[in-house]
């Protein structure tokens, strides 16, 4: 269990130094360049991820039991366009598609790499920490469930980090964080 922890942690702290180091740079925040530059941090982190995955011993069938994951992403992709457009004309802004569909490149990188490192490589690890014997378990099920849901709102603490972020904000989006994670990894099962 201390190796998953210890390589979630770098992760994360590989995760905010990106962004740290990004947040330095002078450059327009929603530009293109802005967007382009988040979109390689987040494939090279999700890059990282999905390396671990492949690597690890205990990897689940990457996709078996996630069917409902296309039409979901479809469909808040659709929802995310619709809500920007819907606020850039509210504000009366135009903002280019070629912009738009960049805003939504990063946030489905940040997607496949918060569902990768912990419904796939964290569960996968904890749970076969947990669960020795190989026959279903219900308490090692419940347990690892938790615990990696505790641990995705935890992840989500490094908010507090960056500028206009409050803390009630963060502590808002922690807990939130924590019981979707739940949910979603009741469905990942």
């Amino acid at each position: 269990m201390k190796k998953t922890i210890y390589t979630l942690l770098i992760i994360l702290a590989a995760n905010w130094i990106l962004t740290s180091l990004f947040l330095q740079l002078d450059i327009e925040e929603y530009s293109k360049s802005y967007f382009l530059l988040r979109s390689l941090q987040k494939a090279l982190i999700l890059g990282a991820c999905l390396f671990l995955v492949l690597r690890s011993k205990n990897r689940p069938e990457l996709f078996a039991n996630a069917f409902w994951a296309v039409p979901l992403s479809l469909i808040l992709l659709i929802l995310a366009y619709y809500q920007i457009d819907a606020t850039a004309g509210e504000q009366q802004k135009y903002i280019p598609v070629g912009l738009n569909l960049s805003f939504l490149l990063v946030c489905l990188l940040v997607g496949f790499f918060e569902e990768l490192l912990f419904r796939v490589y964290v569960f996968s690890e904890l749970q076969s920490q947990f669960n020795k014997t190989k026959k279903f378990n219900k308490k090692a099920l419940i347990k690892t469930i938790l615990i990696t849901s505790f641990l995705f709102g935890i992840a989500h603490a490094t908010n507090i980090f960056r500028s206009g972020y409050s803390v009630e904000g963060v502590v808002n989006q922690m807990l939130f964080a924590m019981v979707i994670g739940v949910f979603f990894q009741a469905l990942f099962i």
